[in-house]
């Protein structure tokens, strides 16, 4: 039992208590400030998880302040090293153009083959869906009030 009142151990000042009671009020108060602790920690850690996940969905930005500095080095792009002031970023759009459009567009039979098959997916996807389109509508109502309580900042 949790019991800080002297009165309970016979003693009107802690000169008056014996060792053991002393212990006995020291436990006590270790198991109280360990209760506390326990209940911050969670309480902290259950405010950053919350603070993650909101600001996930709303991009991220900022976390962007708790990204390790090597982390985010790749992230700046030094035109100094790409051409100084003069820098015209076409030749490594290209670059990245032509590396990238073998996935965003692949050529050849195997590029069609895949063309075509999304072509068919997103059809059939329309087809199953245009009936229904009539049954629906999403007003600038319906928007707003999807965004209420959604903090934008």
């Amino acid at each position: 039992m949790l019991d800080f009142d002297l009165a309970t151990y016979g003693a009107s000042s802690f000169g008056e208590l014996r060792l053991e009671q002393l212990d006995i009020i020291c436990d006590s108060a270790d198991m109280v400030f360990n209760r506390h602790m326990s209940e911050l920690c969670k309480a902290r850690m259950q405010s950053w998880n919350s603070f993650v996940k909101t600001e996930l969905l709303k991009g991220g930005g900022l976390l962007f302040k708790f990204i390790a500095k090597e982390d985010k080095d790749f992230m700046k792009v030094d035109l100094a090293k790409l051409g100084g002031d003069e820098y015209n970023p076409s030749g490594l759009l290209k670059q990245q153009s032509d590396f990238w459009s073998q996935c965003w567009a692949p050529k050849g039979e195997a590029g069609l083959l895949t063309r075509n098959t999304c072509h068919s997916s997103m059809d059939t996807y329309r087809n199953f869906a245009l009936p229904h389109a009539a049954e629906y509508s999403f007003t600038l109502h319906d928007f707003l009030r999807g965004l209420k309580g959604f903090n934008r900042t």
